[in-house]
């Protein structure tokens, strides 16, 4: 957006500072410096370090796209991604796109970081790692076929399985596991398929072993023969029997964790699904989740918390209880960002603008807004004065209306 000539605007004198919005009183009750209207500006300081009211940067359209549906910024402020028209572009300083993937769709998607990578969690989930991204699930293969062919295998019985790998060197679940006894000196001819994007690795047991390790490359037709007391590094247990994550809602990283959400309507319970540790792409939904009764709106890691909302109540996650801050909840949409300076969560509630830990409401005594049915937030660092900002349709009743 283009940048617009600054002017200050102090109420009354220069002498006077501006205190922003105020209007939960009547008029001719406000203090000296208090607006009860404001239209595209920003409450700034001046040289001398006076706030005062100016015309707000970036209202004036520089680049339009043809169906922007979403868009995210990093937490250092560095990068800027768009989905537009299906596809997820990175925006760059010269205000040139970049298409990472294409095939998004217009649903909805969480951007999560973690270390050096972004998720891109929704209907055709992505990880960005550099410049490039890649497909966010590792697929399950299907059951190897397996035959006894000749060999040098000491007698007894084999099970065998196979694990892919991405290009980023992530691997997947195991698949379903095929046994085989061996009655002589012989071999087992393993058969399946290998993707394109993925390499892929043969599992088996020793002869009546139950501990599956990883015997080597497999690239669709393999037979496992001679000694196999070599073989040292086992499969990882959290690819046994665990799946890929389906991420139909919210996502959030939190203590090692990846965190997704499922609304189920028919219940008024959203089931917020948590991946192994370290293994965000392997999780096993039949027992590991949390039940919260109604809509989730949001789920941030802050303090050493993960924080969960929905349009009752505030809740904080300590990765073994649940614990009630607020009986009040957000609005849906994306009603919260994070001051990740400070750790500090701002929310946009059924009661205005709060912030946690510890819980704060910042607005209710001086500003009366509807809260929306719907609302976006981000939180902005201009020239070193923070600002927590706030998009909604308006719609609703303000719960402390004057």
């Amino acid at each position: 957006m283009a940048r617009q000539p600054r002017h200050h605007q102090y109420n009354d004198t220069n002498d006077i500072p501006a205190l922003g919005l105020w209007n939960t009183r009547g008029k001719g009750r406000y203090p000296v410096g208090a607006a009860q209207t404001a239209k595209n500006v920003d409450i700034l300081p001046d040289a001398n370090d006076k706030y005062g009211y100016e015309g707000r940067e970036g209202y004036t359209q520089s680049r339009s796209f043809t169906n922007a549906t979403q868009s995210y910024a990093t937490e250092d402020g560095t990068r800027l991604f768009v989905i537009n028209d299906g596809s997820l572009v990175e925006i760059g300083s010269n205000l040139i796109g970049t298409v990472l993937a294409t095939g998004m769709g217009s649903s909805d998607y969480t951007f999560v970081e973690v270390g050096p990578r972004i998720y891109v969690l929704g209907a055709n989930s992505r990880i960005i790692s550099g410049s490039e991204s890649f497909a966010f699930n590792i697929p399950q293969p299907s059951t190897p076929v397996i035959q006894i062919t000749n060999g040098e295998l000491n007698p007894g019985q084999y099970t065998v399985g196979i694990v892919y790998t991405d290009e980023l060197g992530r691997q997947g679940p195991l698949s379903p596991v095929t046994t085989v006894e061996v009655t002589n000196v012989q071999g087992i001819s393993v058969v399946g398929t290998v993707p394109v994007g993925y390499t892929a690795r043969i599992y088996v047991t020793q002869a009546n072993g139950e501990v599956l390790y990883d015997w080597g490359d497999f690239d669709g037709s393999v037979v496992i023969s001679g000694d196999l007391t070599h073989l040292v590094t086992p499969i990882s247990e959290e690819q046994i029997g665990s799946s890929v994550g389906s991420f139909l809602g919210l996502s959030a990283y939190y203590d090692g964790r990846l965190y997704t959400s499922q609304y189920v309507a028919s219940q008024d319970v959203t089931y917020i699904f948590y991946s192994y540790s370290f293994w965000h792409n392997l999780y096993k939904p039949q027992s590991m989740y949390i039940a919260i009764q109604g809509k989730v709106n949001s789920m941030d890691s802050v303090q050493g918390k993960l924080v969960i909302t929905t349009s009752r109540q505030i809740l904080a996650y300590d990765g073994d209880s649940l614990e009630t801050v607020a009986d009040y909840g957000t609005i849906e949409g994306s009603p919260t960002a994070t001051d990740y300076a400070d750790d500090t969560l701002y929310l946009w509630t059924v009661r205005g603008v709060c912030s946690l830990f510890p819980l704060k409401n910042l607005t209710e005594e001086k500003v009366s807004l509807p809260p929306g049915s719907e609302a976006s937030t981000a939180f902005l660092n201009v020239r070193g004065t923070k600002r927590f900002m706030v998009l909604t349709d308006t719609l609703g009743n303000s719960f402390n209306k004057y």
